[in-house]
């Protein structure tokens, strides 16, 4: 991918640091960067990927694209700024790679997911081997007390705590 930077008749190429810093600060609510943003999500660069990720306008085929990307860091931006528009069955494969930061985003913002079964997206992220990501479920108080209450015989001390303090309070 070539992108370049032209003023009146000069031209010059970008890099991808700059490429990302312009991502990131163009507007979201301009629709005619949608297909710019779809474009840039083909990027080679993971920064630049994620840039998009976290705009908060994307097609589905954008979004679509981003949840199946190879980097954590750019499924973490694309489900904190699109949890409710991600499809059942892409958060059960995002959830099933296992990745810490990636499942804890999707814990704390789990009652996004609008078109889900929150429970048995919950109930997936609490089958885990991760401690984080159940702590994070545990403490999520959109979460039924009945449900959270699982985590009070966790084998990991730390989850335990969090449930008996998210369930007190």
């Amino acid at each position: 991918m070539k992108v370049t930077l032209a003023v009146d008749s000069h031209q010059i190429e970008v890099d991808f640091r700059l490429l990302e810093s312009v991502v990131r600060h163009r507007p979201d609510d301009d629709e005619q960067l949608l297909p710019v943003f779809a474009t840039l999500a083909h990027s080679a660069s993971a920064a630049v990927r994620r840039a998009v990720a976290s705009k908060s306008r994307l097609t589905p085929e954008t979004i679509a694209l981003l949840a199946a990307d190879p980097t954590p860091e750019v499924v973490e931006a694309l489900v904190f700024e699109h949890s409710k528009d991600i499809p059942e069955a892409t958060l059960v494969g995002i959830i099933r790679r296992n990745w810490t930061n990636v499942n804890c985003n999707i814990a704390s913002r789990i009652h996004d997911c609008d078109d889900a079964d929150v429970t048995a997206l919950a109930k997936l992220l609490a089958a885990g081997e991760d401690p984080a990501v159940r702590s994070t479920l545990a403490c999520n108080c959109s979460l039924p007390k009945a449900f959270r209450k699982r985590f009070l015989a966790d084998p990991d001390p730390e989850v335990r705590k969090t449930a008996r303090e998210s369930i007190l309070y």
